[in-house]
């Protein structure tokens, strides 16, 4: 119950941060963990709705984890695919604490979030949906403390 309330308060605070940095949002969503358990066979889709592609990007990768994570890292496959069907594939590694072990990132309770860029300064090269696929590459089967995981796509400073 304890772990629900935190979630929930992370939750209202998280979003209460997005609505106050809007103006540079293009595009946020995020997925939650069933009971914090991650299997690797399981793949989380996004889907972006393009219109104006003459605003340039930065893309994130966004974690939130909390103390049952056994990791100081977190690795993850991230499938682009455009409009037309093409598609590429990042490698995306988040560094989740530092040497001594101390969680890094934003923390409320024991739940953290960690924002990692993986694509900087792009512009989506034509209108239309596309979509992004993510799912965990670390040597775990089931990744234990897993809160949500998702995308986020910003307006880039360069584009201002």
């Amino acid at each position: 119950m304890q772990k629900n309330k935190s979630t929930l308060i992370f939750t209202i605070l998280l979003l209460s941060l997005l609505a106050a940095c809007s103006y540079s949002s293009v595009y946020d969503e995020f997925k939650s963990i069933d009971e914090g358990n991650w299997h690797y066979k399981d793949t989380l889709n996004f889907e972006v709705d393009i219109q104006d592609t003459a605003k340039m990007c930065n893309f994130n990768l966004v974690f939130r984890h909390d103390n049952d994570y056994h990791y100081s890292n977190f690795i993850s496959f991230v499938r682009l695919e455009f409009p037309n069907g093409r598609a590429r594939l990042d490698t995306v590694e988040i560094v989740l604490a530092s040497r001594s072990g101390k969680w890094l990132g934003q923390g409320v309770g024991d739940i953290y979030s960690h924002e990692r860029r993986y694509l900087s300064n792009m512009r989506f090269p034509m209108k239309g949906k596309y979509k992004f696929s993510i799912l965990h590459a670390m040597r775990d089967e089931l990744l234990e403390g897993v809160n949500d995981v998702g995308i986020a796509v910003r307006k880039s400073d360069q584009d201002q």
